[in-house]
């Protein structure tokens, strides 16, 4: 992915989440697509695996969004 895609998706996303009635999964692919370009430099390896280990909570329908999301992302594919 290069910087111009990677901005594209960025774009897309932020703007999804303010339109959409549930932001969780926009969050968690934003967060996602940011560690994929970055990489280590983004997040540091703990909340990397803190993500990579999800467990779910009391608010386990957002977790499961934002996780799905943050898988999305970490792939380096497209929002669209």
């Amino acid at each position: 992915m290069n910087e111009a895609e990677f901005c594209r998706n960025l774009s897309i996303a932020t703007g999804l989440k303010f339109l959409s009635g549930n932001p969780c999964y926009y969050d968690g692919y934003i967060r996602g697509l940011r560690r994929y370009y970055h990489e280590k430099i983004f997040l540091m390896e703990e909340e990397h695996r803190r993500w990579l280990a999800f467990v779910a909570g009391s608010d386990q329908e957002k977790r499961k969004a934002e996780w799905g999301g943050y898988l999305h992302g970490l792939s380096g594919e497209n929002i669209f």
